[in-house]
């Protein structure tokens, strides 16, 4: 009897120490599986960041892959045909001193439209060659909050300071270079008056020329179109107006 009593005491004792190192090996796999889940990897050829709630794993662009990013984005009918709207905003409230030719007409909004195209080209390529120069991750990397506010807040942000091509942030340089570059192509071109340093300068950031946004409210408005991007492509589909994937 003494000996069954032992032998049933190191089988419950062998049985007891099996099941705290499946416990503890159960536990150890629960505990780590949400931090691998949380973990998402971001790869060169997406067109996109998604939304996600944990680490971000970036495998950086190569710079081909960087030019092939700005092509798709500076040269699709979108961006083509969005330079119409300042322009006819621009129309609707000239600057003070605009020539004739730049503020009635058919030729009017042409140069307009022009312009304003032109801005947009050299602000898109000024960003890509500062993101070439600078090693900045020429995508916007949604905010990981949900309150629609603080997501405004981060668009608005990540104009100033975006990633670097390893995922890390760090001061938006390329975004100030693309804003540059569209602010001072007018000076080839435009009405005398308007060609100088400080007329380029206001428009690349430092106030709204004519009603029309300046290059770097553009960045910043692009922003948060991308942010909330779920959301309009979810109001396109209910509205059944057609967009792009």
């Amino acid at each position: 009897m003494i000996h069954s009593r032992k032998k049933l005491g190191t089988l419950w004792a062998a049985a007891s120490v099996i099941l705290g190192m499946c416990s503890g090996g159960a536990l150890a796999a629960q505990t780590a599986l949400p931090a691998q889940a949380a973990v998402t990897t971001v790869k060169p050829d997406e067109g996109s960041i998604p939304r996600h709630a944990g680490a971000l794993q970036v495998v950086p662009m190569t710079l081909e892959q960087q030019g092939r990013y700005y092509a798709r984005h500076s040269f699709d009918p979108g961006s083509l045909l969005s330079p119409a709207l300042p322009a006819a905003i621009l129309m609707l409230n000239p600057p003070h001193h605009y020539p004739r030719e730049w503020k009635d007409g058919g030729g009017a909004f042409g140069r307009n439209f022009g312009n304003a195209l032109a801005a947009e080209q050299a602000a898109n390529a000024g960003k890509f060659l500062g993101c070439a120069v600078f090693g900045e991750d020429p995508r916007y990397f949604p905010d990981t909050h949900t309150n629609p506010f603080h997501r405004v807040y981060h668009a608005l942000a990540f104009t100033v300071v975006d990633n670097s091509t390893h995922g890390r942030p760090r001061l938006a340089l390329s975004n100030f270079a693309g804003a540059a570059a569209g602010g001072f192509v007018g000076m080839a071109y435009l009405p005398d008056g308007y060609t100088d340093a400080i007329h380029a300068g206001q428009r690349a950031g430092g106030t709204f020329v004519g009603y029309v946004p300046t290059q770097i409210v553009g960045f910043a408005t692009h922003n948060v179109t991308e942010e909330f991007s779920p959301e309009l492509k979810w109001l396109r589909r209910k509205l059944h107006i057609p967009f792009s994937h």
